[in-house]
């Protein structure tokens, strides 16, 4: 997992100062590289155990790890950068952004719920209407809808338990960021699956799902590559088709 994703997931459990080490690694990674933890620590004016504290809440063994997992990160951007040259895709191991404990544990909210819902507009519509279907076969009860009115209709008839999906690339669709906030005055969970960048959606949902999904308009017209969204939602869903076919 990449360190802005670790950075991500644990973001409310680091103090000042563990965020100013994150802020300098970010900003200087290739400093962070090629020199030792004396002399980071030397840098920021801070004590080499506070530097082994946070590469530990961010679920490094230490500070060597940390140091070499950079070192990797930026050896696979050169990759992607020398693809995106040669017009490739970058190729991203989903694992990277979905693990199988967390595949579980929404497995098991789907099977608890009543009813599951995605919510997405535009061209995330979609992935809504397949996920949906995908869910039926199994005669679990699941819905998509064309129109906003029909998800804010349906938010009135939530009940505890219900599984919301809300699916937007960005994250920052302030109608859907807006549907979700009525969501989360109901009993029913939130899961929001965004680009792995920080938005708005995320801080609203109670589960967040990310996935590589950069956001690309070709003259004013959304071309975002929405292959790896498809692939984390039939992920999960596959599981769940293992415990019920």
């Amino acid at each position: 997992m990449q360190f802005s994703h670790r950075v991500m997931i644990h973001k409310n459990e680091l103090n000042e100062s563990e965020q100013e080490i994150v802020r300098f690694i970010q900003d200087n990674p290739n400093e962070v590289i090629s020199n030792s933890i004396q002399d980071l620590a030397s840098v920021l004016f801070m004590h080499p155990t506070t530097i082994v504290r946070l590469a530990k809440k961010l679920d490094y063994t230490g500070f060597a790890e940390m140091k070499h997992e950079l070192r990797t990160e930026q050896q696979q951007l050169d990759k992607i950068r020398n693809q995106t040259k040669n017009n490739e895709a970058p190729k991203i191991d989903l694992a990277e952004y979905l693990s199988n404990t967390t595949v579980e544990k929404i497995v098991s909210l789907i099977e608890k719920a009543r009813d599951v819902h995605f919510y997405g507009i535009g061209n995330s519509q979609f992935l809504c209407e397949i996920s949906a279907k995908q869910l039926r076969c199994t005669d679990k009860r699941s819905h998509y809808y064309q129109h906003r009115h029909d998800m804010l209709y349906s938010i009135h008839e939530l009940k505890a338990g219900d599984l919301i999906f809300v699916i937007s690339m960005s994250g920052e669709s302030e109608s859907l960021n807006d549907v979700a906030r009525l969501v989360k005055k109901t009993e029913a969970t939130l899961i929001s699956l965004t680009h792995i960048t920080p938005n708005t959606l995320s801080e609203i949902a109670d589960i967040n799902l990310y996935c590589y999904a950069p956001i690309n308009y070709i003259h004013n017209y959304d071309v975002t590559n929405r292959t790896y969204a498809m692939a984390t939602l039939y992920r999960i869903i596959e599981k769940y088709w293992q415990y019920h076919i």
